[in-house]
């Protein structure tokens, strides 16, 4: 297994994306069983061409001289890198579940009066459920919302 970082290239021309826009739309580079691992997300968005990039894994037999290419890494680089950018995208990610912890309960308050004690109990639980979202071992790559989002639940009406 090779590890690598890397950036879009042009689909057409292959010239990354740090040296001209793709103009024939985005395309990572084709390396043989690249499976991307994570992304600079704690950057994002991104303000220039070329500043998002890829860390993916491949095959031994990949070719990693190709355009977009930006460096080889160890294993252990990897690692090193999905932690800085983990730090990096928290903060943006506990923010956006705070801001969806608000709506939550702005949202059960304006209903409270027409909601029956277990419509209520499911608001609680998705409340709780935002709360506990940083604690799941995914986090911030993923989110995981363990309740069910009430105001969708069919028969919360």
């Amino acid at each position: 297994m090779k590890y690598a970082k890397v950036r879009f290239i042009d689909a057409v021309t292959k010239i990354p994306s740090n040296e001209a826009p793709c103009m024939n739309g985005p395309m990572l580079p084709e390396l043989k069983g690249m499976d991307v691992l994570f992304a600079n997300k704690g950057d994002w968005p991104i303000q220039n061409d070329g500043d998002d990039y890829y860390f993916v894994k491949c095959d031994d037999d990949a070719d990693l001289s190709a355009n977009g290419v930006i460096s080889v890494l160890t294993l252990e680089e990897i690692n090193q890198n999905k932690t800085i950018e983990a730090n990096k995208l928290a903060p943006k990610v506990i923010a956006q579940l705070a801001l969806m912890k608000e709506e939550a309960i702005s949202t059960k308050q304006s209903m409270l009066e027409d909601l029956t004690p277990k419509q209520i109990a499911k608001w609680d639980a998705y409340i709780a459920a935002i709360d506990q979202a940083p604690n799941h071992e995914l986090f911030p790559w993923e989110i995981v919302i363990t309740a069910p989002r009430p105001m969708f639940n069919p028969d919360m009406f």
